[in-house]
């Protein structure tokens, strides 16, 4: 498990949160459990991979190339998009586990929340491995364990998501 909140250039920095700010996401409500319906929206995946892949791509590379010595594989991504989760009257998602597979999940955080108790726990053989707070610029990478996080109670947390198969 590698956490990281030092691994972007400052342009990086600059062209996300002006794209972040200048862009209108397309929000569908996904649901994790039909008996709580649209615990979280999902950005548009397409929107965001078709038109503004470099800048997405960059922050993957440059969190491979500083821990890994080499830029990700872009074939091997599977997932890609950005998560915003707002206020909703649930403590906290369902356990997930993204993929089937040898693989990566990667969550960076592209806002400063409001909330920074709106952690991701990591879960092994469903005990907590590893909680992680939330905080701008700052990602986690982990293999495809269990996961869930906390929804925020004030403002809204909105992360980078991908999937990377080994």
């Amino acid at each position: 498990m590698i956490e990281d909140k030092k691994f972007l250039s400052d342009s990086l920095k600059s062209q996300i949160t002006t794209y972040t700010e200048q862009t209108l996401f397309r929000l569908y409500p996904y649901d994790v459990d039909p008996e709580h319906p649209s615990p979280f929206f999902v950005a548009d995946k397409l929107h965001l991979i078709d038109e503004h892949e470099t800048e997405w791509i960059d922050v993957l590379d440059a969190f491979w190339t500083k821990h890994f010595q080499q830029e990700v594989d872009i074939d091997k991504i599977d997932t890609f998009r950005i998560h915003t989760n707002y206020p909703n009257g649930q403590v906290h998602t369902l356990p997930q586990k993204t993929a089937k597979g040898l693989c990566y999940n990667f969550l960076m955080c592209l806002n400063d929340p409001l909330d920074k108790t709106s952690a991701t726990v990591i879960l092994d053989k469903g005990k907590v491995q590893h909680v992680c707070y939330p905080e701008q610029w700052k990602a986690i990478l982990f293999k495809n364990n269990a996961h869930f996080h906390y929804y925020p109670k004030v403002g809204h947390r909105t992360m980078l998501v991908a999937t990377i198969y080994e």
